[in-house]
């Protein structure tokens, strides 16, 4: 089996502040039984993006910035890349989800042309999608 994986569970299963049983759990177990672990490229920057946030406001100082950083590079996650195709495709869904933005959504195209399972902790959008009768959602709190 194979999972892709999105930044918000990322950030569940990495950042102190987000940090959920569940996500780490999930991770976790997935490792364990051998599981391909995926996640899009422009998903890991998100997620940079976030651990620098942090440390721009004075929730993590350098050090913890830099080792949080090491462990989501470090994560033995595969990184893929998405095509136009796919861009087109993410926006197209997020519209029709009626999503703020393509992250999740292009995500899930990804997620799909890979044949893989999208997990996600975003409710808003695994409950867009799930009521659009998406297939291969999990969600993760």
């Amino acid at each position: 089996m194979t999972a892709f994986l999105d930044a918000s569970l990322l950030a569940h299963a990495l950042l102190p502040h987000q940090l959920t049983d569940e996500a780490v759990r999930a991770i976790d177990n997935a490792k364990q039984s051998g599981e391909e672990l995926l996640v899009w490229d422009c998903h890991l920057v998100e997620l940079l993006s976030v651990i620098r946030k942090f440390r721009n406001r004075g929730a993590f100082d350098h050090e913890r910035a830099a080792e949080t950083a090491q462990r989501a590079l470090g994560f033995g996650l595969d990184v893929v890349s998405a095509s136009m195709t796919s861009l087109e495709r993410g926006f197209d869904l997020a519209s029709r989800l009626g999503q703020p933005d393509t992250f999740d959504s292009t995500g899930y195209v990804l997620a799909r042309e890979l044949d893989a399972d999208f997990w996600v902790s975003d409710r808003r959008f695994a409950n867009a999608a799930v009521s659009a009768g998406l297939p291969g959602i999990r969600y993760v709190a």
